[in-house]
């Protein structure tokens, strides 16, 4: 353990005299060893300092969490570092005010200097987003990830096409959806729904999965009830769930009128279990199966 601290304490003189590489190094060797933050947060600092922003984009997404809680400052950094605009707009939005407008102005300025230097980039992307419906599945979801680095107007563009288009996976229109109501973007814009029917939403005035009422209750049934008694099969059901909810979305309280019983659907399906009374779920059956025949055409393609 002494030999463990010591390396740490090196790894930090050799940071703060400017020996970014020979941090770095220092710093990989304890990161297979370790899941401390501290050692984290300051392998970020050095792979940042040392200009290798690709491999500090790595180490924030392998440790999300740990990073938007301890030092959101940083993994801003590396974000913008790494064009990561529309991620990083998300994320400023759960910041506080002052914070929020010095970091969109961090944000816009680097979106006008990607444009500047890079702009049939731009213009190619912004096209392939315009016209996803155009591609298979798989690489819808690849152009999707991509159009991530695009200045927020390039994206709205894309975006709002997207959610329109009949032949865009109904899991990336609501993907992109939930983006847009993320993004506080405040429009009515359309959005074809599961039911093939366009709707007049406007994403400001949308709520995430999280905060609905059926997901709520869903949860809090599952954790008193299957969650006491088995845990593993507890957290495959809310896998589920989540995804159910994710393809609903954003009419999942206006569908779910009675979550315990999605639940039990949920669970009967997953499991291969026989209600008594197969009509006391047949509307909620018949949803899971439009949900499940979604997932299935992306599997399958």
């Amino acid at each position: 353990m002494e030999d463990f601290n010591n390396q740490i304490n090196e790894a930090q003189t050799e940071y703060e005299n400017g020996n970014y590489s020979r941090a770095t190094d220092l710093l990989l060797d304890l990161y297979d060893q370790s899941d401390d933050f501290k050692i984290n947060q300051l392998l970020g600092k050095t792979l940042f300092a040392n200009q290798q922003f690709v491999s500090a984009v790595k180490l924030v997404d392998d440790n999300f969490s740990n990073f938007i809680k301890n030092d959101p400052e940083l993994l801003c950094k590396i974000f913008l570092k790494n064009q990561r605009y529309i991620e990083l707009r998300i994320i400023i939005n759960g910041l506080a005010e002052k914070e929020k407008t010095n970091w969109l102005k961090l944000v816009e300025q680097s979106e006008q200097d990607h444009l500047n230097l890079e702009p049939n980039t731009v213009a190619n992307l912004t096209k392939e987003f315009s016209h996803l419906g155009a591609f298979a599945a798989e690489k819808q979801q690849e152009i999707i990830n991509d159009a991530e680095t695009l200045p927020f107007e390039n994206y709205l563009v894309g975006a709002r096409l997207s959610v329109t288009d009949a032949d865009v996976n109904p899991i990336w229109r609501t993907q992109l959806l939930n983006n847009l109501m993320r993004l506080d973007a405040d429009m009515e814009i359309k959005f074809l729904w599961i039911d093939n029917q366009m709707y007049q939403v406007n994403p400001v005035k949308l709520i995430d999965v999280e905060k609905s009422n059926a997901y709520r209750e869903m949860i809090k049934y599952i954790d008193s009830g299957i969650g006491q008694e088995d845990p593993i099969k507890s957290n495959q059901i809310k896998m589920v769930t989540m995804v159910n909810l994710q393809l609903i979305y954003p009419f999942i309280d206006e569908i779910i009128a009675n979550p315990v019983d999605w639940v039990k659907v949920i669970e009967m399906n997953l499991f291969g279990m026989q209600p008594e009374n197969v009509d006391d779920f047949t509307e909620i059956n018949q949803w899971f199966k439009r949900v499940q025949k979604i997932m299935d055409s992306l599997i399958s393609k």
